[in-house]
């Protein structure tokens, strides 16, 4: 190994480094990609507010097409 890298010189080394320790980390990162995933027990959400509520339905206000004026004084 002190053989190759006293044969590189320089800008040379820094760049041959730098490409090795790329290429290892995109290799790290296939092999924990593809590995086995691990499997997450399924859980029940938490609920903080009841599925229905205890109050009646409030009714829906239309509004007509015509406002009636208040009498003018």
């Amino acid at each position: 190994m002190n053989i190759f890298l006293g044969m590189l010189e320089g800008q040379a080394m820094l760049a041959f480094l730098g490409v090795l320790v790329v290429s290892g980390t995109i290799a790290l990162r296939g092999w924990q990609k593809y590995r086995r995933p691990v499997e997450f027990p399924e859980q029940s959400p938490i609920r903080y507010l009841p599925d229905q509520t205890s109050r009646p339905v409030m009714p829906i206000i239309e509004l007509s097409s015509r406002r009636e004026t208040p009498p003018r004084r």
